[in-house]
């Protein structure tokens, strides 16, 4: 079942980055562009997904093309999670449901503003979406818990840390390896 194509706030999330632009300011303009861009490439969005995007402050210089397309990109890939549930395991694959799938698009949608690097989706047995970074010998991950807590962990040169994120500044261990 795809989620129902809802508005951003008083904004038609179809608007131009132009058009947006003249209405709410730079800063509106580039989010709502960016919104529009991900819907034009990954579909419809949740309605929590949308609110967040409404919500959260976002840092417009950091929405470029490339990172928008690289977050369109893995919010479509969850669609395809939901559709053919399959991973590395040979034991079976739960499909995500709909909190599932709504907690990663919050979890991707909040990486996407902070202007992390998109990651790579993994489904985990039970259904969980889950996202990893990895870089020469350093390795993130971080799973899209229904509860909003996302668990994380983050390993380079044999150190292991690992934490909660609900949103916010990214834990420094996470972001080192994120952005190398």
């Amino acid at each position: 079942m795809k989620p129902k194509r809802v508005s951003w706030g008083n904004l038609d999330y179809r608007a131009t980055t132009t058009g947006a632009a003249s209405r709410v300011g730079e800063r509106g303009g580039r989010v709502c562009g960016a919104l529009a861009e991900i819907q034009s490439k990954a579909g419809a969005l949740s309605d929590s997904a949308c609110a967040l995007l409404a919500s959260m402050p976002a840092r417009a210089d950091v929405l470029s093309a490339t990172l928008v397309d690289a977050y369109a990109d893995q919010l479509n890939e969850i669609e395809h999670l939901r559709a053919r549930p399959a991973n590395w395991s040979t034991a079976p694959v739960a499909a995500p449901d709909t909190a599932r799938t709504n907690a990663a698009q919050r979890g991707l949608i909040m990486l996407l503003l902070a202007g992390i690097p998109a990651p790579t989706l993994m489904l985990l047995n039970d259904g969980t979406v889950a996202a990893f970074w990895r870089h020469a010998d350093a390795y993130a991950s971080m799973d899209f818990d229904a509860d909003g807590e996302f668990a994380w962990s983050a390993a380079n040169a044999g150190k292991v840390t690992s934490g909660t994120w609900t949103g916010g500044v990214l834990p420094a261990p996470l972001h080192e390896i994120i952005a190398a």
